[in-house]
Protein backbone atom coordinates (compact mmCIF):
# COMPACT_ATOMS: atom_id res chain seq x y z
CA UNK A 1 0.00 0.00 0.00
CA UNK A 2 2.88 2.33 0.87
CA UNK A 3 4.43 1.73 -2.57
CA UNK A 4 1.16 2.60 -4.31
CA UNK A 5 0.89 5.81 -2.30
CA UNK A 6 4.42 6.85 -3.17
CA UNK A 7 3.83 6.20 -6.85
CA UNK A 8 0.67 8.31 -6.79
CA UNK A 9 2.45 11.16 -5.06
CA UNK A 10 5.33 11.06 -7.52
CA UNK A 11 2.93 11.09 -10.46
CA UNK A 12 1.10 14.09 -9.06
CA UNK A 13 4.39 15.97 -8.77
CA UNK A 14 5.59 15.10 -12.25
CA UNK A 15 2.41 16.19 -14.01
CA UNK A 16 2.11 19.49 -12.15
CA UNK A 17 2.62 22.41 -14.61
CA UNK A 18 6.27 23.53 -14.49
CA UNK A 19 5.54 27.23 -14.04
CA UNK A 20 3.29 26.82 -10.96
CA UNK A 21 4.01 24.12 -8.36
CA UNK A 22 1.33 23.41 -5.79
CA UNK A 23 3.85 22.93 -3.01
CA UNK A 24 1.26 22.07 -0.31
CA UNK A 25 1.19 18.42 -1.46
CA UNK A 26 3.33 17.22 1.46
CA UNK A 27 1.17 19.00 4.00
CA UNK A 28 -1.98 17.45 2.50
CA UNK A 29 -0.54 14.01 3.12
CA UNK A 30 -0.49 14.93 6.79
CA UNK A 31 -4.13 15.93 6.63
CA UNK A 32 -3.44 19.68 6.51
CA UNK A 33 -5.21 22.01 4.12
CA UNK A 34 -2.61 24.02 2.17
CA UNK A 35 -3.68 25.38 -1.22
CA UNK A 36 -0.95 28.02 -1.58
CA UNK A 37 0.35 28.46 -5.14
CA UNK A 38 4.02 29.36 -5.48
CA UNK A 39 5.44 30.81 -8.68
CA UNK A 40 8.69 29.25 -9.81
CA UNK A 41 10.42 31.26 -12.56
CA UNK A 42 11.05 29.36 -15.75
CA UNK A 43 14.68 28.65 -16.50
CA UNK A 44 16.24 31.35 -18.72
CA UNK A 45 19.83 30.43 -19.44
CA UNK A 46 22.00 33.31 -20.61
CA UNK A 47 22.89 33.40 -24.26
CA UNK A 48 26.46 32.32 -24.92
CA UNK A 49 28.84 35.24 -25.32
CA UNK A 50 29.59 36.09 -28.93
CA UNK A 51 33.19 35.84 -30.04
CA UNK A 52 35.12 37.95 -32.50
CA UNK A 53 37.43 36.68 -35.20
CA UNK A 54 40.70 37.87 -33.71
CA UNK A 55 42.50 38.27 -37.01
CA UNK A 56 39.75 40.50 -38.42
CA UNK A 57 39.14 42.32 -35.16
CA UNK A 58 42.78 43.15 -34.53
CA UNK A 59 43.27 44.25 -38.14
CA UNK A 60 40.33 46.63 -37.79
CA UNK A 61 41.74 48.09 -34.58
CA UNK A 62 45.23 48.61 -35.96
CA UNK A 63 43.86 50.33 -39.08
CA UNK A 64 41.66 52.48 -36.84
CA UNK A 65 44.65 53.56 -34.76
CA UNK A 66 43.59 51.53 -31.70
CA UNK A 67 45.68 49.34 -29.44
CA UNK A 68 45.50 45.54 -29.52
CA UNK A 69 46.55 43.05 -26.85
CA UNK A 70 50.28 42.57 -26.42
CA UNK A 71 50.07 38.94 -27.54
CA UNK A 72 48.33 39.80 -30.82
CA UNK A 73 50.20 38.73 -33.99
CA UNK A 74 49.89 42.35 -35.21
CA UNK A 75 50.96 44.00 -31.95
CA UNK A 76 54.33 44.80 -33.55
CA UNK A 77 52.67 47.71 -35.36
CA UNK A 78 52.23 49.55 -32.08
CA UNK A 79 56.01 49.92 -31.77
CA UNK A 80 56.41 51.68 -35.11
CA UNK A 81 56.66 55.50 -35.04
CA UNK A 82 54.49 55.93 -38.15
CA UNK A 83 51.68 53.89 -36.58
CA UNK A 84 51.98 55.89 -33.36
CA UNK A 85 51.56 59.03 -35.43
CA UNK A 86 48.56 57.40 -37.10
CA UNK A 87 47.02 56.61 -33.73
CA UNK A 88 47.49 60.17 -32.44
CA UNK A 89 45.97 61.75 -35.53
CA UNK A 90 43.12 59.24 -35.75
CA UNK A 91 42.26 59.88 -32.10
CA UNK A 92 41.94 63.57 -32.91
CA UNK A 93 39.89 63.04 -36.06
CA UNK A 94 37.62 60.53 -34.39
CA UNK A 95 36.99 62.86 -31.45
CA UNK A 96 35.45 65.36 -33.89
CA UNK A 97 33.26 62.70 -35.48
CA UNK A 98 32.38 61.11 -32.13
CA UNK A 99 31.08 64.44 -30.86
CA UNK A 100 28.57 64.47 -33.72
CA UNK A 101 27.65 60.80 -33.31
CA UNK A 102 27.01 61.34 -29.59
CA UNK A 103 24.49 64.04 -30.47
CA UNK A 104 22.83 61.70 -32.97
CA UNK A 105 22.72 58.98 -30.31
CA UNK A 106 20.79 61.31 -28.01
CA UNK A 107 18.37 62.30 -30.77
CA UNK A 108 17.82 58.66 -31.78
CA UNK A 109 17.12 57.61 -28.19
CA UNK A 110 14.62 60.40 -27.60
CA UNK A 111 13.00 61.66 -30.80
CA UNK A 112 13.30 58.48 -32.88
CA UNK A 113 12.63 55.84 -30.23
CA UNK A 114 9.34 54.86 -31.90
CA UNK A 115 11.11 54.27 -35.21
CA UNK A 116 13.96 52.31 -33.68
CA UNK A 117 11.64 49.95 -31.84
CA UNK A 118 10.39 48.67 -35.22
CA UNK A 119 13.47 49.04 -37.42
CA UNK A 120 14.96 45.74 -38.58
CA UNK A 121 16.53 46.57 -41.97
CA UNK A 122 18.17 49.86 -42.93
CA UNK A 123 18.10 50.75 -46.64
CA UNK A 124 20.93 53.22 -47.39
CA UNK A 125 21.42 54.06 -51.10
CA UNK A 126 24.33 56.23 -52.30
CA UNK A 127 26.05 55.37 -49.03
CA UNK A 128 29.72 54.93 -49.83
CA UNK A 129 31.26 53.18 -46.80
CA UNK A 130 29.33 55.40 -44.35
CA UNK A 131 28.38 52.86 -41.70
CA UNK A 132 28.81 55.31 -38.82
CA UNK A 133 25.80 57.56 -39.45
CA UNK A 134 23.43 54.73 -40.36
CA UNK A 135 24.30 52.86 -37.17
CA UNK A 136 23.93 56.00 -35.05
CA UNK A 137 20.52 56.98 -36.38
CA UNK A 138 19.31 53.36 -36.26
CA UNK A 139 21.22 51.75 -33.37
CA UNK A 140 18.82 48.83 -32.90
CA UNK A 141 18.60 47.62 -36.49
CA UNK A 142 19.59 44.04 -37.28
CA UNK A 143 20.84 44.50 -40.85
CA UNK A 144 22.33 47.52 -42.59
CA UNK A 145 22.11 47.47 -46.41
CA UNK A 146 24.50 49.89 -48.13
CA UNK A 147 24.43 50.46 -51.90
CA UNK A 148 27.04 52.50 -53.77
CA UNK A 149 29.31 52.69 -56.80
CA UNK A 150 32.50 51.92 -54.91
CA UNK A 151 34.02 48.44 -55.03
CA UNK A 152 34.01 46.12 -52.04
CA UNK A 153 37.73 45.45 -52.12
CA UNK A 154 39.38 42.78 -49.99
CA UNK A 155 40.07 42.12 -46.34
CA UNK A 156 43.26 44.01 -45.40
CA UNK A 157 46.39 41.92 -44.86
CA UNK A 158 48.51 43.66 -42.22
CA UNK A 159 51.50 41.48 -43.00
CA UNK A 160 51.62 43.08 -46.45
CA UNK A 161 50.66 46.57 -45.33
CA UNK A 162 53.31 49.25 -45.62
CA UNK A 163 53.82 51.91 -42.99
CA UNK A 164 52.85 54.61 -45.46
CA UNK A 165 49.46 52.92 -45.88
CA UNK A 166 48.25 54.51 -42.67
CA UNK A 167 48.56 57.93 -44.29
CA UNK A 168 46.23 56.65 -47.02
CA UNK A 169 43.65 55.53 -44.46
CA UNK A 170 43.61 58.90 -42.78
CA UNK A 171 43.33 60.61 -46.15
CA UNK A 172 40.37 58.41 -47.10
CA UNK A 173 38.59 59.17 -43.83
CA UNK A 174 39.60 62.78 -43.27
CA UNK A 175 36.79 64.61 -45.07
CA UNK A 176 34.07 62.36 -43.70
CA UNK A 177 35.27 62.57 -40.12
CA UNK A 178 35.44 66.36 -40.31
CA UNK A 179 32.37 67.09 -42.45
CA UNK A 180 30.02 64.09 -42.12
CA UNK A 181 30.18 62.81 -45.71
CA UNK A 182 32.40 61.32 -48.40
CA UNK A 183 33.02 62.99 -51.76
CA UNK A 184 32.41 60.56 -54.62
CA UNK A 185 35.19 61.75 -56.89
CA UNK A 186 37.70 61.60 -54.01
CA UNK A 187 36.76 58.00 -53.28
CA UNK A 188 37.76 57.06 -56.81
CA UNK A 189 41.37 57.52 -55.70
CA UNK A 190 41.13 57.24 -51.90
CA UNK A 191 39.62 53.75 -52.11
CA UNK A 192 41.50 52.53 -55.16
CA UNK A 193 45.26 52.72 -54.68
CA UNK A 194 48.21 50.57 -53.67
CA UNK A 195 47.12 50.58 -50.01
CA UNK A 196 43.32 50.50 -50.12
CA UNK A 197 41.37 48.56 -52.76
CA UNK A 198 37.76 49.18 -51.71
CA UNK A 199 35.29 49.84 -48.92
CA UNK A 200 35.81 46.82 -46.63
CA UNK A 201 38.74 48.24 -44.68
CA UNK A 202 36.96 51.59 -44.15
CA UNK A 203 33.84 49.79 -42.89
CA UNK A 204 36.01 47.82 -40.46
CA UNK A 205 37.65 51.02 -39.18
CA UNK A 206 34.23 52.55 -38.43
CA UNK A 207 33.11 49.41 -36.62
CA UNK A 208 36.24 49.29 -34.49
CA UNK A 209 35.98 52.95 -33.54
CA UNK A 210 32.30 52.48 -32.62
CA UNK A 211 33.22 49.66 -30.25
CA UNK A 212 31.94 46.83 -32.41
CA UNK A 213 33.80 43.56 -32.82
CA UNK A 214 34.10 41.68 -36.10
CA UNK A 215 32.84 38.10 -36.31
CA UNK A 216 33.17 37.41 -40.04
CA UNK A 217 33.66 38.96 -43.46
CA UNK A 218 32.22 37.05 -46.41
CA UNK A 219 32.53 37.94 -50.08
CA UNK A 220 29.20 37.64 -51.87
CA UNK A 221 27.89 37.64 -55.43
CA UNK A 222 24.45 39.20 -55.96
CA UNK A 223 22.26 36.99 -58.12
CA UNK A 224 19.54 38.17 -60.53
CA UNK A 225 16.80 37.03 -58.14
CA UNK A 226 18.09 39.18 -55.30
CA UNK A 227 19.78 36.37 -53.37
CA UNK A 228 23.49 36.05 -52.64
CA UNK A 229 26.03 33.33 -53.29
CA UNK A 230 29.25 33.09 -51.26
CA UNK A 231 32.40 33.86 -53.22
CA UNK A 232 36.00 32.90 -52.54
CA UNK A 233 37.30 36.24 -53.78
CA UNK A 234 36.08 39.85 -53.77
CA UNK A 235 32.90 40.21 -55.77
CA UNK A 236 29.82 42.43 -56.04
CA UNK A 237 29.02 42.44 -52.34
CA UNK A 238 30.44 41.82 -48.89
CA UNK A 239 28.64 40.76 -45.72
CA UNK A 240 30.11 41.62 -42.32
CA UNK A 241 28.81 40.19 -39.04
CA UNK A 242 29.66 42.12 -35.89
CA UNK A 243 28.54 42.75 -32.31
CA UNK A 244 28.93 45.00 -29.30
CA UNK A 245 30.06 43.24 -26.12
CA UNK A 246 27.64 45.18 -23.91
CA UNK A 247 24.64 44.01 -25.95
CA UNK A 248 25.96 40.60 -27.05
CA UNK A 249 23.72 40.85 -30.11
CA UNK A 250 24.84 39.76 -33.57
CA UNK A 251 24.20 42.22 -36.40
CA UNK A 252 25.01 42.28 -40.10
CA UNK A 253 26.02 44.78 -42.77
CA UNK A 254 25.85 44.08 -46.49
CA UNK A 255 27.61 46.47 -48.85
CA UNK A 256 26.67 46.02 -52.51
CA UNK A 257 28.52 47.61 -55.42
CA UNK A 258 25.86 48.78 -57.84
CA UNK A 259 24.77 51.64 -60.07
CA UNK A 260 21.32 52.86 -59.02
CA UNK A 261 20.68 54.88 -62.19
CA UNK A 262 17.51 53.70 -63.96
CA UNK A 263 19.52 52.80 -67.07
CA UNK A 264 22.06 50.69 -65.18
CA UNK A 265 20.39 49.26 -62.09
CA UNK A 266 20.52 45.48 -62.41
CA UNK A 267 17.83 42.88 -61.81
CA UNK A 268 19.51 41.58 -58.66
CA UNK A 269 19.55 44.99 -57.00
CA UNK A 270 15.91 45.61 -57.89
CA UNK A 271 14.87 42.19 -56.60
CA UNK A 272 16.82 42.64 -53.36
CA UNK A 273 15.47 46.10 -52.57
CA UNK A 274 12.00 45.03 -53.62
CA UNK A 275 12.09 42.22 -51.07
CA UNK A 276 12.43 44.55 -48.09
CA UNK A 277 9.47 44.40 -45.72
CA UNK A 278 7.81 47.85 -45.62
CA UNK A 279 6.65 47.22 -42.05
CA UNK A 280 10.17 46.86 -40.65
CA UNK A 281 12.46 48.66 -43.13
CA UNK A 282 13.69 52.21 -42.68
CA UNK A 283 15.48 54.43 -45.16
CA UNK A 284 18.46 56.71 -44.72
CA UNK A 285 20.41 58.93 -47.09
CA UNK A 286 22.45 62.10 -47.07
CA UNK A 287 24.86 63.98 -49.32
CA UNK A 288 23.67 61.99 -52.34
CA UNK A 289 24.04 64.77 -54.94
CA UNK A 290 20.25 65.22 -55.20
CA UNK A 291 20.13 62.08 -57.37
CA UNK A 292 16.55 61.17 -56.48
CA UNK A 293 15.25 64.66 -57.35
CA UNK A 294 15.17 64.08 -61.10
CA UNK A 295 14.12 61.37 -63.52
CA UNK A 296 17.28 59.26 -63.64
CA UNK A 297 16.87 57.55 -60.26
CA UNK A 298 13.11 57.08 -60.02
CA UNK A 299 13.43 53.32 -59.44
CA UNK A 300 15.39 53.68 -56.21
CA UNK A 301 13.26 56.66 -55.19
CA UNK A 302 10.10 54.58 -55.54
CA UNK A 303 11.61 51.82 -53.43
CA UNK A 304 12.49 54.37 -50.75
CA UNK A 305 8.91 55.67 -50.77
CA UNK A 306 7.12 52.33 -50.97
CA UNK A 307 9.32 49.87 -49.07
CA UNK A 308 9.97 51.79 -45.85
CA UNK A 309 7.88 52.88 -42.89
CA UNK A 310 10.21 55.76 -42.03
CA UNK A 311 12.95 57.76 -43.74
CA UNK A 312 15.66 59.95 -42.22
CA UNK A 313 17.55 62.14 -44.71
CA UNK A 314 18.85 65.57 -45.59
CA UNK A 315 17.47 67.76 -48.36
CA UNK A 316 19.48 65.88 -51.02
CA UNK A 317 17.30 62.78 -50.60
CA UNK A 318 13.70 62.36 -51.73
CA UNK A 319 12.05 65.68 -52.51
CA UNK A 320 9.50 66.86 -49.96
CA UNK A 321 6.98 66.95 -52.80
CA UNK A 322 7.03 63.13 -52.94
CA UNK A 323 7.03 62.61 -49.18
CA UNK A 324 4.23 64.88 -48.02
CA UNK A 325 1.24 62.83 -49.22
CA UNK A 326 2.07 59.55 -47.49
CA UNK A 327 4.41 60.59 -44.69
CA UNK A 328 4.21 62.84 -41.66
CA UNK A 329 7.33 65.00 -41.88
CA UNK A 330 9.26 66.49 -38.97
CA UNK A 331 11.96 69.05 -39.73
CA UNK A 332 15.20 69.81 -37.89
CA UNK A 333 17.87 72.41 -38.51
CA UNK A 334 17.57 74.82 -41.43
CA UNK A 335 17.26 74.91 -45.18
CA UNK A 336 19.43 76.87 -47.60
CA UNK A 337 19.82 76.71 -51.35
CA UNK A 338 22.00 73.88 -52.71
CA UNK A 339 25.70 74.43 -53.28
CA UNK A 340 26.59 76.21 -56.51
CA UNK A 341 27.96 73.01 -58.05
CA UNK A 342 24.41 71.63 -58.19
CA UNK A 343 21.60 72.66 -60.49
CA UNK A 344 19.20 75.38 -59.36
CA UNK A 345 16.40 72.85 -59.98
CA UNK A 346 17.50 71.10 -56.79
CA UNK A 347 16.07 73.97 -54.76
CA UNK A 348 12.73 72.99 -53.16
CA UNK A 349 10.49 76.01 -52.80
CA UNK A 350 7.82 74.11 -50.85
CA UNK A 351 10.42 72.79 -48.39
CA UNK A 352 11.90 76.28 -48.10
CA UNK A 353 8.50 77.68 -47.22
CA UNK A 354 7.91 74.98 -44.65
CA UNK A 355 11.27 75.56 -42.99
CA UNK A 356 10.91 79.33 -42.80
CA UNK A 357 7.24 79.56 -41.83
CA UNK A 358 6.78 76.53 -39.60
CA UNK A 359 7.24 77.28 -35.88
CA UNK A 360 7.56 73.54 -35.16
CA UNK A 361 10.93 73.16 -36.89
CA UNK A 362 13.31 71.73 -34.29
CA UNK A 363 16.90 72.79 -33.71
CA UNK A 364 19.83 70.69 -34.94
CA UNK A 365 23.14 70.92 -33.11
CA UNK A 366 25.37 69.01 -35.54
CA UNK A 367 26.35 69.03 -39.20
CA UNK A 368 24.44 66.64 -41.44
CA UNK A 369 25.40 66.71 -45.10
CA UNK A 370 26.58 69.46 -47.42
CA UNK A 371 25.10 72.62 -46.00
CA UNK A 372 25.36 74.75 -42.91
CA UNK A 373 22.86 75.11 -41.40
CA UNK A 374 22.09 71.47 -42.11
CA UNK A 375 18.70 69.94 -42.73
CA UNK A 376 17.39 66.79 -41.11
CA UNK A 377 14.10 65.51 -42.49
CA UNK A 378 12.33 62.72 -40.62
CA UNK A 379 9.38 61.11 -42.42
CA UNK A 380 7.03 58.62 -40.76
CA UNK A 381 4.48 56.79 -42.88
CA UNK A 382 0.94 57.99 -42.14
Amino acid sequence: MKKLLLVAVAAAFIFTPSCKLRSGWAANLRGQADTTVYDVPAASPELPLLEADRTLDDAARILAGMDVDADSPVAFWMEKPLWQKHKTQMDGLWATCRETLDKIDTLAANDFADINEKAVDVFYPFSGPDFAYAASFYPKAQHYWLFALEGTGSVPDLEKTTERAFDKYRQALLYHLQNSYFITKNMQTDLHNSSIDGTISILLVFMARMDYHIMSVTYKTLNADGTFTDSEKPSTAVEIHFFNKAENKERALTFTTTNLNNDYINAGTKALIGSFNPETTVGYTKSCSYCMHGNHFTTVRDYMLNNTFAVIQDDTGVRYHYLKDNFDVTLYGGYVKPLNCFSSSCFQSDLNTLYHHNPEVKPLNFRHGYNRPSSLIVARRK
